[in-house]
C-alpha cells in the first residue's frame, strides 16, 4: 500500500511540475509600429512593447511563445479561450461584452501619450477638432472620432504622417513615440500640435488563468521599483 501510495503522489507531483513548466503560446503583434514593435523578415527584433511583455512575463517565471496574428483576429480568439495573454492593452480598447466577460488586467506598466501632429507651416483651430481633416488608423478608435467630420483612414503610421506631410490631410492623431521615431528616421516638417490623449499600458489575462495575474502584478512592480521601463524608454529615445 505504502508503495502504491508513493506512486500515486510522485504522478501527482509530476503532473503539477508539468503543468507549471508549460509554455503558453501568445499572440502578439503582425506588424511594426517603430519603436513599439518592430518586425524584421517575420521576426521580431525587439520594440518597448515586446521588450516589455517578454521582460515582465520572464520575471514571472511564466514560459511563452510570442506569434504574430492580426489584432482583428486577437480578440475573438480571445474571448473564446484560445489566447489567455495579451498584450499591451488597456480597459477602455477592449469593450465588447464577450471580452468584458473573461478579461482581466494587470497594473498598469507605461503610459501613452497619442499627440495631435500637423505641419509647421499650416494653421488648425484646436479648440474645434470637429472642423479638422484628420489622418487616423484604420482598424483603430480614437476618442470623440464621431464628432470628426472628416478621415482619411490608413494602413499604417508611417502613411499617415506622410499623408499629413504631403498636405493631403489636416493633422494625424498617432503615439508620441511613434512620431519621435518617425522624426529622428526623416526630415520631417511636422510638429506636435497638442496632446490628445492618454493610455495606460496593461497585460490582458484570461480569466481561465486569473492564477498568473498576482505572478505578473509582482513582476511589473519590481521592475517599475528598479526603474527598468523607464530606463529602456530613456535609452530608445535618447
Amino acid at each position: 500500500m505504502n508503495n502504491l501510495i508513493k506512486a500515486i503522489l510522485l504522478f501527482f507531483f509530476l503532473g503539477l511540475s508539468s503543468y507549471g513548466a508549460e509554455t503558453l503560446k501568445v499572440p502578439f503583434y503582425a506588424e511594426s509600429l517603430a519603436p513599439l514593435v518592430i518586425i524584421e523578415k517575420g521576426e521580431y527584433q525587439g520594440g518597448l512593447y515586446h521588450k516589455f511583455f517578454s521582460k515582465i512575463l520572464s520575471r514571472a517565471n511564466i514560459k511563452f511563445k510570442l506569434y504574430p496574428l492580426p489584432k482583428s483576429r486577437l480578440r475573438q480568439k480571445f474571448w473564446e479561450g484560445g489566447s489567455l495573454l495579451t498584450c499591451c492593452d488597456n480597459p477602455a480598447w477592449r469593450t465588447f461584452p464577450k471580452e468584458i466577460e473573461v478579461q482581466k488586467f494587470s497594473r498598469p506598466f507605461m503610459e501613452l501619450r497619442d499627440v495631435i501632429v500637423t505641419r509647421k507651416d499650416k494653421h488648425i483651430e484646436l479648440s474645434n477638432l470637429s472642423n479638422i481633416h484628420f489622418a487616423l488608423k484604420r482598424g483603430f478608435s480614437y476618442k470623440g472620432d464621431s464628432k470628426f467630420k472628416k478621415i482619411s483612414y490608413l494602413n499604417d503610421m508611417n502613411s499617415i504622417l506622410q499623408f499629413v506631410e504631403l498636405n493631403r490631410a489636416d493633422a494625424a492623431i498617432v503615439n508620441e513615440y511613434v512620431f519621435k521615431e518617425y522624426s529622428l528616421r526623416n526630415k520631417s516638417n511636422l510638429i506636435v500640435a497638442k496632446e490628445f490623449s492618454k493610455d495606460s499600458i496593461h497585460i490582458r489575462v484570461h480569466s481561465k488563468r486569473e492564477d498568473l495575474l498576482k505572478k505578473i502584478n509582482k513582476a511589473i512592480s519590481d521592475l517599475k521599483h528598479e526603474g527598468y521601463f523607464q530606463d529602456s524608454i530613456d535609452d530608445y529615445l535618447k
